[in-house]
């Protein structure tokens, strides 16, 4: 078979795959689902998942070449587009491309100059597209996701600019999240309309990533409004710790915490801890300790001891 076909029975092979999805979902309604990530799309096989980071993609074949690719509706750098390329051959993934975005139009280097792929925006359904000589065999018809708006309140430990609002739904490339957090806690995100999602709160602190325990939201149910969240609080003393030529300096400190509270400051540098030196110890042993210790911190050239109670 020439190479040249291929593209073009690839996109018939998705097509009926598709048909033969809208033909059995249409008649029976599915039942409720757990929230888990799906596997697959209404539009037939799973987009290929990223291979390669944000930017960089696996090194292209000679003679392949930028592809041109017209969008039926424009999208905006915002809108994350993502190109998949798969093998036309085995229909296996092989490079995730950013690709250019403008005046709805997008552009991108693929692996092979003939070619199958997937692109996907935060807004729309992913779309299958082939692309030979250059160019897109075809307009890409862009489908636009309907989605509805939560706003809610995060409570807890907030500590400005720590702290995310996310959502994970079925699909995973059709979540949504809001950016940091105001000091009063108040977000609002959006989420697909028509997929049963999870809302949680992501912070990280110490170096690791602390997730709250999800809220369900269930699709078709409309906007949600009030929907509180909590902020998981560290254990431990409640700071974090890095090392450094003196000691271990404090580089996160949770308010209210009992390192807070016994008057621990962000910047100070522990340098002993119950007479033992600080640069001979674990840093994540310490951000774990339970009282009672002794804790000699040096802050602004001066060494200043400091009690942690009883826990």
């Amino acid at each position: 078979m020439r190479r040249s076909l291929r593209p073009i029975l690839g996109i018939v092979v998705l097509i009926g795959l598709a048909a033969l999805w809208w033909g059995t979902s249409s008649a029976i309604a599915p039942p409720p689902r757990a929230l888990v990530p799906m596997p697959a799309t209404a539009e037939g096989p799973e987009p290929a998942a990223s291979t390669a980071a944000p930017g960089v993609v696996e090194p292209a074949e000679p003679g392949a070449r930028e592809v041109e690719c017209q969008l039926s509706d424009p999208v905006e750098h915002y809108d994350a587009v993502v190109v998949d390329e798969v093998d036309p051959d085995t229909l296996e993934p092989v490079a995730a491309h950013r690709p250019w975005v403008r005046d709805g139009y997008i552009r991108f280097v693929p692996r092979h100059g003939d070619g199958l792929g997937w692109v996907r925006t935060r807004r729309h359904r992913p779309k299958a597209l082939a692309w030979a000589d250059g160019a897109c065999v075809g307009l890409v018809q862009l489908e636009a996701l309907p989605f509805r708006t939560v706003h809610g309140l995060v409570s807890g430990q907030i500590e400005v600019g720590g702290v995310a609002v996310h959502a994970r739904c079925e699909e995973p490339q059709r979540g949504g999240f809001s950016g940091a957090l105001p000091a009063d806690g108040v977000y609002e995100l959006q989420v697909p309309a028509d997929q049963d999602c999870e809302v949680f709160v992501r912070r990280m602190f110490a170096g690791a990533e602390l997730n709250s325990e999800p809220v369900q939201l269930v699709a078709g149910s409309g906007d949600v409004q009030g929907l509180d969240l909590e902020v998981p609080i560290p254990e431990g003393l409640g700071f974090g710790l890095y090392p450094v030529e003196e000691g271990l300096r404090v580089y996160d400190l949770e308010q209210g915490s009992v390192a807070d509270q016994a008057g621990i400051r962000p910047m100070d540098v522990v340098v002993a801890v119950d007479g033992e030196l600080a640069v001979d110890l674990d840093p994540a042993e310490i951000q774990a300790l339970e009282g009672p210790a002794l804790l000699e911190v040096e802050r602004q050239g001066e060494i200043v001891e400091i009690a942690i109670p009883p826990s």
